[in-house]
């Protein structure tokens, strides 16, 4: 381990402890066990049975999507921006801002309450301070295009895992391209949640709360965190879904056997 990643582990353990990213990881496992079960359904004919369920719940390991996660924060962030991180999200402010982002994650498991949320977005006059606030940490997270980049990438990881493990040829240039051709729709798509998101998320907060979250959103530290979990939350859904693309595609020949 490099002598600098080493000397950070400290500082990305308490930033990691204020980002709640064991509940964070804790959720995306569930979310992915679910995923794993339509996996089967739609795929599989729900024939993956025990065997199945026991691998996708292998490959959503919490312990090596935590590591993946605070690696990555270690090897990319300063110090500097490790101790400003820290200090923001030990704050009362930062803790309420972790805490409400996890409600509304559970939240919106129900479809209606996401359609709801979106609703209340659009009714939202252009000016209002509300509106405003959710539209510039949007921006300045860039959520929106680094999102759509990540879902696409997360398709071309299990598109290689499938073609890897024989279930279709591989024509990595051919199905880049189809994932590309739904970029739009998938722009929409995103930027309706991302600002129905966070508009339920952060709704008890006062504006200044808000200001506050944007503006460390927009400075040097929050800029260096954002860039290290989206390359975390990259890395290790291009690892878990190249692992489901290939457990689909062992499948699929068992079946054929």
């Amino acid at each position: 381990m490099a002598p600098a990643v080493q000397a950070a582990e400290p500082m990305v353990d308490r930033l990691a402890a204020a980002l709640r990213i064991g509940d964070v990881v804790a959720l995306l496992r569930d979310e992915g066990l679910t995923h794993g079960e339509e996996l089967d359904t739609d795929m599989l004919e729900s024939t993956g049975g025990q065997y199945f369920g026991a691998q996708v719940s292998r490959i959503f390991d919490t312990d090596a999507m935590t590591a993946t996660l605070t690696g990555i924060m270690a090897a990319e962030m300063s110090n500097e921006a490790l101790r400003d991180s820290v200090a923001f999200f030990e704050t009362e402010t930062g803790k309420q801002i972790v805490a409400l982002e996890l409600s509304a994650r559970l939240a919106f498991i129900d479809a209606d309450v996401e359609e709801a949320a979106l609703d209340q977005f659009e009714a939202l006059d252009r000016g209002d301070p509300q509106r405003r606030l959710v539209e510039d940490f949007v921006e300045a997270n860039d959520l929106i295009d680094r999102n759509v980049d990540g879902i696409i990438a997360t398709d071309y990881s299990f598109y290689l895992g499938l073609a890897d493990g024989g279930a279709m040829p591989r024509d990595d240039e051919g199905y880049l391209a189809l994932l590309m051709e739904d970029r739009d729709d998938l722009v929409d798509e995103i930027s309706d949640w991302s600002l129905s998101f966070h508009l339920l998320a952060y709704h008890s907060l006062s504006n200044e709360e808000q200001q506050a979250n944007v503006d460390f959103s927009r400075s040097a530290a929050g800029q260096e965190l954002n860039n290290a979990l989206f390359s975390g939350f990259d890395r290790m859904y291009a690892d878990i879904y190249y692992d489901l693309g290939r457990l689909i595609a062992a499948a699929l020949e068992a079946t054929e056997l």
